[in-house]
């Protein structure tokens, strides 16, 4: 079965024209789906060129579709990806919150609530650094995250706390 043409990973001039020109043609409502839908595709199996191009269109859709919450709230998600592959840590931590804080406002998320409790661990993030966090961001995760990797003790903290998702509060 043939690829459609917004997910072929190629983005040579020419590949880059033609996905132009089709994008035009399609409804306004759809475009940022296939803005999306390219971008993963060049981020997924492409090389150098191909993941400044998926750069570029996730930026474009945060641009231009503000309110396209989904699109979006995955290319946070994705620009977090490629900041990651490049060792961009605090820039893919950046935008993995802002998916986050945009899924709070009704766009679902994906990789974010898994992936930024992850990268803060790798990183070190110390429980200081975490009581600075934004008090919307799901600290449940990092939370359970911190507990698997053993920076804080399983059983050590109150139940209450924990039910409550005020683990790393000062009176907790």
């Amino acid at each position: 079965m043939p690829e459609e043409w917004f997910s072929t990973p190629e983005w040579t001039a020419a590949a880059q024209t033609d996905f132009e020109q089709r994008l035009k043609r399609a409804r306004p409502w759809n475009r940022p789906q296939y803005l999306r839908a390219k971008a993963i595709a060049l981020r997924e199996r492409g090389g150098a060129e191909q993941r400044r191009g998926a750069r570029a269109l996730n930026e474009r859709i945060i641009r231009d579709y503000p309110g396209s919450f989904f699109d979006v709230v995955v290319a946070h998600e994705e620009l977090a990806s490629l900041a990651e592959q490049e060792a961009q840590f605090e820039q893919a931590i950046g935008h993995y919150r802002e998916a986050l804080h945009l899924s709070q406002e009704g766009a679902p998320t994906g990789d974010a609530q898994l992936r930024l409790p992850e990268l803060l661990l790798a990183h070190h993030v110390t429980d200081e650094r975490l009581r600075e966090e934004p008090t919307n961001e799901p600290r449940h995760s990092v939370i359970i995250a911190h507990e698997a990797s053993g920076v804080i003790p399983e059983h050590s903290r109150n139940q209450q706390c924990w039910s409550t998702g005020r683990l790393l509060d000062d009176e907790c």
